[in-house]
């Protein structure tokens, strides 16, 4: 791999993120949000995963990102999320 090859996976990494699947961005803010919200104050609003989103992701598709302070997902929720990251990640639905 020459340097000008190098460059490009570098911008391209810039603009998309790293190369990877996706959910583990997902997994990494889930833990980040866990951490955090452990170590705030009595007084402060907790963190939720997308409070931790990367720079380059979508938030309006993450999967909690709409969801506020609603309580536990229905199993409805549930199923359409799983579908959503299974559709982005090139799986199919059933």
């Amino acid at each position: 791999m020459d340097s000008r090859e190098v460059t490009g996976w570098a911008v391209w990494e810039r603009l998309h993120g790293p190369l990877g699947p996706e959910r583990l961005d997902y997994l990494a803010a889930a833990v980040q949000a866990t951490l955090a919200n452990v170590n705030r104050g009595k007084r402060q609003k907790a963190f939720k995963p997308v409070d931790f989103a990367p720079p380059w992701a979508d938030r309006k598709r993450w999967p909690w990102s709409d969801r506020e302070d609603r309580g536990p997902m229905t199993g409805e929720e549930i199923l359409r999320t799983v579908k959503g990251i299974t559709r982005r990640m090139g799986g199919k639905d059933g």
